[in-house]
């Protein structure tokens, strides 16, 4: 299935700040390029932990900076305190404040972290999301480059030829983030011409994995 969301009020839910940039940056670029779309992003943490501490950076407002630079309303990215490692002690709290974004604001797709992972925090979003996302139609699960298992395996590709260089533009505002590996240009390159191969008709892609789709 290669086909783009249109006509949504779309939510991108991060564990942290970063990790909707890094998963699906390009599809968020693209939805925004579409008028139809309602953008919306949910960051869980403030990342405050690692090597943002060390460096004394506010990791919040890399996100913010570089999703308003893109075009996301600033009123449209929420922003929550859940501490690093400490989000399965917080389920109730994490369920209730998705579930209450998605009510709000009436969602109709969804982009949050696959269960593929081994990033703790990410596992508690996905299924978090599942649970307050129940009654949306089109829920999508992103990959976060160094967190994902192998067998990670997209059947939904989306398009973003177009958009990679500003994708890789976005990240160079996660100024904390910039020594890891994963963050270098040609890693974010090298991913998006994989994803791009797999679906045999895009140059530049972003993969995901299907909950369900409905709404097109």
């Amino acid at each position: 299935m290669r086909q783009d969301l249109i006509n949504q009020n779309i939510l991108f839910v991060g564990a942290h700040p970063d990790d909707v940039e890094l998963g699906c940056g390009g599809t968020l670029i693209k939805s925004l390029t579409n008028k139809s779309n309602n953008i919306y992003i949910a960051i869980l943490s403030k990342g405050e932990n690692g090597m943002a501490k060390q460096v004394k950076i506010n990791r919040v407002n890399e996100s913010i900076n570089g999703l308003t630079s893109i075009g996301v309303k600033k009123e449209n990215i929420f922003t929550y305190d859940i501490s690093d490692t400490k989000f399965n002690d917080n389920r109730t709290k994490i369920f209730n404040l998705l579930e209450k974004l998605i009510l709000q604001n009436k969602i109709t797709t969804i982009f949050t972290h696959t269960n593929k992972e081994y990033h703790q925090d990410h596992m508690v979003i996905y299924e978090e999301t599942l649970r307050a996302a129940r009654n949306v139609g089109n829920i999508l699960l992103y990959e976060t480059n160094a967190h994902t298992y192998p067998s990670y395996a997209p059947t939904y590709f989306i398009d973003i030829s177009e958009h990679i260089d500003k994708k890789i533009h976005l990240l160079k505002y996660h100024i904390s983030q910039k020594p890891k590996q994963y963050f270098s240009d040609e890693n974010v390159k090298s991913l998006a011409k994989f994803r791009g191969n797999q679906s045999r008709h895009f140059r530049y892609a972003e993969g995901f994995e299907s909950i369900r789709i409905i709404n097109q």
